[in-house]
């Protein structure tokens, strides 16, 4: 049997507290999103373990070794559901990101997901 080293990671949620002033709840969203980007280590940051996400195999080698010298050793990781569904999506949306003319969902598509893979 081969001997395979393995790196898992998980991902641990960070969130903040902060106060901010608003005319609506979405103001509010948008000012609270814009302070944090402005200076990220101005609000101390807490972990959410109760919302990580799923562990997921981010390396691949083959030996007792984890980025070894020979780049050969590194393996391309077998497709995963959430890597095939990204993939799936961006095909879609590929046609209209290249300027091609589109549904208005289809943009509200791209929108949606670009929004998503910024806040993983």
């Amino acid at each position: 049997m081969k001997e395979y080293t393995a790196e898992v990671t998980w991902l641990v949620p960070e969130y903040v507290t902060l106060t901010v002033k608003a005319e609506t709840p979405q103001e509010a969203v948008t000012k609270a999103l814009a302070e944090v980007a402005l200076d990220p280590d101005r609000y101390p940051r807490k972990f959410d373990y109760d919302t990580c996400g799923p562990d997921v195999v981010t390396g691949l080698w083959e030996g007792p070794e984890a980025y070894p010298k020979d780049p050969a050793k590194e393996l391309d990781l077998p497709p995963l559901p959430t890597r095939t569904l990204e993939a799936a999506i961006e095909a879609v949306m590929q046609p209209a990101r290249a300027g091609a003319a589109a549904a208005p969902e289809i943009h509200a598509l791209i929108a949606a997901f670009d929004a998503w893979k910024e806040a993983r």
